[in-house]
């Protein structure tokens, strides 16, 4: 049978495959994370998942804006929140028992690090990765490292993380970690460090300095608690100063929060049951007046 509807979610390349499946089948696509920026190859796919679907939700306000500006329908275009945010406000945290399942000690300093590939060239992200990992290991905390993505690259990340973790115990190396316990041992740690989505997302909900590296997430909407740094030692030690500092922690209290309340599958639930049979596969271009 033919599905009334077919849901794809944010800006990866086996997404637009299957949105262009759906295209050809004249499926009606309904597509979310359309209209964020990012600063990486991802926008490409987004933007392209965007003009080929039909009904849209948006985590942001500023993406729902640029989801009209693309042609759009308005009428099938909604600011919903972003769903991470549904999923942390299911989390229950607990400081005990994340430190005793990751071997630390009771109220032991540590950062979290997540480094996405910022480029499709091994080279280049070997000589990025090194970099953080050097800078890391000057200063006197433990470093949780969690695998990169399998985006282009990611190879010589993982290497130098394994390489550093066998020379530097300080530098504990995990290669996945669900959901609940990352959003843990970011609430828990003096700062996270690195280029993933979800810094700039959830972290503000947390509280939490994020120190955003490079490009790959540099042009998103982003909240107070989020220092940007470039990719070398002396810019990324500038942000954990800052981020570390009495003055900064004025802007945890009461961040700007752009991506919902936890309530976006009810928001998109409602849309879908309202639209669904509403939806014309034949896309037009709508002018902004």
């Amino acid at each position: 049978n033919v599905p009334d509807l077919f849901i794809l979610y944010g800006d990866r390349a086996e997404s637009f495959v299957a949105g262009f499946v759906c295209v050809n089948l004249n499926i009606p696509i309904c597509h979310f994370q359309g209209g964020d920026l990012s600063g990486n190859i991802d926008e490409k796919f987004r933007h392209a998942l965007t003009k080929i679907s039909d009904l849209h939700f948006a985590s942001n306000y500023m993406s729902k804006k640029r989801i009209l500006q693309m042609g759009e329908n308005k009428k099938f275009v909604f600011n919903i929140g972003d769903s991470h945010i549904d999923s942390l406000k299911k989390v229950r945290f607990k400081k005990n028992s994340i430190y005793k399942k990751h071997n630390l000690q009771v109220n032991e300093d540590y950062c979290v690090l997540l480094f996405h590939p910022d480029g499709t060239s091994k080279i280049k992200n070997k000589k990025y990765i090194d970099i953080i990992l050097k800078t890391l290991e000057s200063i006197n905390i433990k470093i949780i490292c969690v695998y990169p993505c399998t985006d282009i690259g990611y190879e010589a990340i993982i290497a130098s993380l394994i390489s550093k973790s066998k020379l530097n115990k300080k530098f504990m190396i995990f290669p996945n970690i669900v959901y609940s316990e990352f959003l843990n041992l970011i609430k828990f740690s003096k700062f996270f460090i690195g280029n993933s989505s979800s810094g700039i997302i959830e972290t503000p909900y947390l509280k939490k300095p994020f120190i955003n590296l490079g490009n790959r997430q540099n042009n998103r909407l982003k909240s107070e608690n989020i220092i940007s740094a470039k990719i070398n030692h002396k810019s990324i030690m500038n942000a954990i100063k800052l981020g570390l500092s009495k003055k900064f922690k004025k802007n945890l209290k009461n961040p700007n929060l752009f991506y919902g309340n936890g309530m976006s599958y009810k928001r998109a639930y409602k849309k879908i049951l309202s639209n669904i049979n509403n939806i014309k596969v034949e896309k037009k271009f709508n002018e902004i007046n």
